[in-house]
């Protein structure tokens, strides 16, 4: 048996293949859906422990979120299936049970729906808020998020 490490932040791309191979019995998923599950993994690690889960960043957009190495990885195809890039054993117990949590409450819902849900957030409306009339991406900061 393996032991995983202590909680400490993995790759963004680890916990979409930790998502894939558990929630998802690897099939792809709707690749902007993965993006806002990952936004939920990270607001639940950082109310749940006070430390990202991943350090990458999460930029608010006009119409919800987007994490540039995932746009990477899904290369602007509809679906993301491979997640080959990253290794979802990196994750600790801690970081897979706040990923568990996610997708028991928002796995079935549809990226409609996950967009309003991030729409009515604190750090969504916030980064927004900075980026003015402007349809500029505008990192959210994770502070906002705890």
């Amino acid at each position: 048996m393996t032991k995983r490490r202590q909680s400490h932040p993995v790759k963004v791309l680890d916990v979409a293949a930790y998502i894939i191979a558990n929630h998802f019995r690897n099939t792809p998923i709707l690749a902007w859906k993965m993006h806002k599950l990952v936004y939920f993994c990270q607001v639940q690690q950082l109310i749940k422990e006070g430390v990202p889960l991943f350090n990458e960043k999460i930029m608010a957009t006009t119409k919800g979120i987007v994490i540039k190495e995932l746009c990477a990885q899904h290369q602007n195809q509809w679906y993301y299936g491979d997640y080959s890039k990253g290794n979802l054993n990196h994750l600790s117990l801690k970081q897979t049970d706040a990923v568990g949590e996610v997708m028991k409450k928002y796995g079935d819902k549809t990226i409609e729906e996950l967009d309003e849900l991030i729409q009515q957030e604190s750090p969504w409306k916030k980064a927004r808020q900075a980026a003015g009339s402007t349809d500029a991406s505008i990192e959210i900061n994770l502070e906002d998020c705890s």
